[in-house]
């Protein structure tokens, strides 16, 4: 782990080291200098910016891009062939200047896009109905942020379709106003 501020970084690796015990034996070093990082196989790219109030998440781009342009070309230098997963915010743009920023193929640099709304949509339909989130099947797609899309058409439970017992799943017609979990996500 990588970070400019010392005792945050000193605290975090703490807790990622005492946890250790839990995923094995791994080899976890952490430092404000870019060379810990040398010959990983994967980068997380967690830096960023939190949003002020009223910014707008293309606002943070801008400021989020600034601190990329300062951890990308390091980060690459020491780890020409990690896979860098960006998970920074506005995570769609921020996977694309990482991308332009390493030079790195295509195939090397993962956004997480809409992978934890999809996460947070099945767990919270889930609660609602009382059971266990791996038994929900569904998906956000599109932008990460308050453009994504839920796909109730492929909502389903052990397999049962939600537009086979509501079907008006997710629409404002819905009485009983599914169409609420996906606002949550999006505000989530």
């Amino acid at each position: 782990m990588v970070d400019v501020f010392p005792k945050k970084l000193e605290g975090e690796g703490m807790d990622f080291s005492h946890s250790s015990v839990f995923i094995g034996n791994p080899k976890i070093e952490y430092d404000t200098d870019f060379c810990v990082t040398s010959n990983s196989k994967v980068v997380a790219i967690c830096s960023g910016v939190r949003p002020v109030k009223g910014e707008t998440r293309l606002d943070l781009v801008k400021r989020n891009t600034e601190i990329l342009k300062t951890i990308i070309p390091p980060l690459v230098n020491y780890s020409p062939n990690a896979v860098f997963i960006v998970v920074s915010n506005p995570v769609d743009i921020l996977a694309w200047v990482t991308w332009k920023l390493s030079g790195l193929p295509v195939h090397q640099v993962i956004g997480s896009g809409t992978h934890l709304d999809s996460a947070r949509f099945r767990y919270l339909i889930a609660d609602r109905l009382g059971i266990a989130p791996c038994s929900v099947q569904g998906y956000i797609i599109g932008e990460h942020g308050d453009s994504m899309v839920p796909l109730w058409s492929g909502v389903n439970v052990a397999g049962v379709q939600f537009r086979d017992v509501i079907p008006n799943i997710g629409l404002e017609t819905d009485d009983e106003r599914w169409f609420e979990i996906a606002k949550h996500v999006v505000k989530l």
